[in-house]
């Protein structure tokens, strides 16, 4: 049997099934017109065979999607997996390498890398359809020099306004990126941060975590920080720097939290509270296996956490759990929990902790207070027929959300009616929409996009052609931009979406320039690698290199790194002088 993140058949009503089949009928549909790549999809959610590929008069491959089928099969199995609002293929490296970080073609290195496939994207979708928050997925790219073979993608879920960063190779860390509305540059940004950077970002509130072969326990901590928002890392999980007495192997009777969570069928993150608190108090109960993260806890210590959970009343009849309470409703959990957020500290007494219908710990509302959400909602303005917003458009449009974005602005000053704040039909979140005037001159703007011209290139396809990295490129066609704004023009792709092409003319001056620059010679190291390799940080390292640079200057100088950036090297005979400096 599958893994499932729902622990029972989960029963759902006439109209929520009914609901399911539109929504998943709309989106499917929507994605075929954006022509979002239903094969990779399909294989991220495990439905290949409603997939067929056929033959055009053309000769082209068309792909065709069994929607009924799929839909169908959802509702049999009663997991009703969400479809993504949008799937949208990038031609940028989300989470680029860290320095130290690549491979230059196949080595011994790249044959010891974990490839063992994962589902992680899979399971975070179970988790997103569990918590009913829409999402879109944005796919990256891998290169030929990175160690990871499958690239990053990221699932953006406006309702939660977080980003989540999944990989389903190997050993790979996912990413939980909180506030990303106040993140600058948006989900871009991190087509520009590696993962060292963005875990010590101080403008980033982030939470990662690791996948140790329990999907359960992996969902867990999932579903924990997108409901509870950033946790510092010293307080997440299992207490990680508490010194526990190690074994070699697991004690008869003695067991994990994730073991005792299944047992119990409750939340993972109900457990492992209990065990940080033991952990604390008392140390002697619990053994961490020797070379690993797991930790075991002693039977009087599992026992006693057993009997205080199966000692909990069911709550009143009358008393809703949220999760149930957003689904008669029909919105997003973020949402219910918006709204009574301030009754919290006014009346504690309508919040309290029960064991749900599947034996989990869960918050229940008091009545008085599930009429003030029904109230609430009830309320809130909804948008009038025709109006849309700004992510409806992009879909519907096919070109990029920084080129719909920046269009729209131009008609905010001179026509503010056309901007209204109202609730979206599915979530009931209160967000911007756009009149049907606005809306029709935007897609009348976006349509008259021409195939691009002879000679006119991606950023992506110039960082190709010349063997270096996107983020070379877009360093140095910045600087012409003021002078040329002709040299940059959006046109549309081999595959009908739309993305800013360079004009031959520039071609042939950046290349000139990056063709100046020249690989490393043998023994010239850059700061970051140096600082992997030693195991200090590039601040350490740069402000004793700054000590050479007057009387050695032929010591520095800019080249091509591995990864195609150009990037400052250091001379071997500096680099020597570092190491001895730093490692005696």
């Amino acid at each position: 049997m599958k893994e499932s993140y729902f622990r029972e058949p989960v029963a759902h009503s006439e109209e929520s099934i009914k609901q399911f089949r539109t929504i998943a009928n709309n989106r499917i549909e929507t994605l075929l017109r954006t022509r979002a790549p239903l094969d990779k999809l399909s294989t991220i959610l495990g439905a290949e065979k409603f997939i067929t590929v056929k033959k055009a008069r053309s000769g082209a491959s068309v792909i065709q999607f069994d929607i009924e089928g799929f839909v169908s099969d959802q509702i049999a199995k009663g997991t009703y997996l969400e479809i993504p609002t949008e799937y949208v293929e990038t031609q940028e490296i989300i989470l680029p390498p860290d320095p130290g970080k690549v491979l230059s073609g196949e080595s011994e290195e790249s044959a010891r890398i974990n490839r063992e496939n994962i589902p992680r994207t899979k399971y975070a979708i179970e988790v997103l359809s569990e918590m009913k928050e829409p999402y879109s997925i944005v796919e990256g790219e891998v290169t030929s020099q990175m160690v990871r073979g499958k690239s990053y993608r990221m699932l953006i879920v406006p309702g939660l306004d977080k980003v989540l960063l999944v990989n389903d190779e190997g050993s790979n860390a996912t990413f939980i990126i909180h506030q990303l509305s106040q993140v600058e540059g948006g989900w871009k940004a991190f087509t520009a941060k590696g993962k060292n950077e963005l875990k010590k970002s101080a403008q980033v509130e982030v939470n990662f975590i690791m996948y140790l072969g329990d999907p359960a326990s992996w969902k867990a901590k999932l579903k924990h920080l997108l409901t509870h928002g950033f946790i510092r890392q010293e307080s997440r999980g299992i207490l990680e720097k508490t010194s526990i007495q190690e074994c070699e192997r697991a004690p008869e009777g003695w067991k994990t939290p994730a073991a005792l969570a299944r047992e119990l069928r409750v939340e993972y993150t109900t457990i492992a509270s209990r065990f940080n608190l033991g952990i604390k108090n008392n140390p002697e109960l619990f053994r961490r296996l020797k070379g690993t993260v797991h930790v075991y806890a002693h039977p009087d210590f599992t026992d006693m956490v057993a009997s205080e959970i199966l000692s909990r009343e069911p709550a009143p009849g009358s008393w809703q759990v949220g999760s149930s309470l957003a689904e008669r409703l029909n919105v997003s959990r973020h949402l219910i929990s918006r709204i009574v957020a301030p009754y919290r500290e006014l009346h504690p007494e309508w919040f309290r902790q029960h064991l749900d219908a599947v034996n989990k710990n869960a918050e229940y509302f008091h009545p008085e207070l599930i009429a003030i959400i029904q109230q609430e909602i009830a309320k809130r303005e909804k948008a009038p027929a025709g109006w849309v917003n700004k992510a409806s458009l992009v879909r519907v449009s096919g070109v990029s959300f920084r080129m719909v974005a920046r269009r729209i602005e131009k008609y905010r000053q001179t026509h503010p009616e056309w901007f209204h704040d109202y609730t979206a039909p599915a979530t009931h979140e209160v967000i911007e929409q756009l009149h049907p005037d606005l809306a029709d001159i935007i897609l009348k703007e976006v349509s008259q996009y021409k195939d691009a011209p002879p000679g006119w290139v991606t950023n992506k396809n110039l960082a190709e052609s010349l063997g270096v990295s996107e983020r070379t490129v877009s360093a140095k066609v910045h600087k012409y931009r003021d002078g040329h704004p002709d040299w940059f023009l959006a046109y549309r792709g081999k595959k009908g979406r739309v993305f800013e092409h360079f004009h031959p003319d520039l071609i042939e001056i950046v290349s000139s320039e990056i063709k100046e620059f020249e690989r490393a010679p043998e023994g010239w190291m850059p700061n970051g690698r140096l600082a992997h390799e030693i195991h200090r940080g590039t601040e350490t390292i740069a402000k004793l290199v700054d000590e050479y640079r007057t009387d050695q200057p032929g010591w520095f100088h800019k080249y091509l790194n591995k990864s195609g950036n150009i990037v400052e090297h250091f001379h071997p005979g500096l680099i020597k002088i570092i190491r001895g400096r730093l490692e005696n």
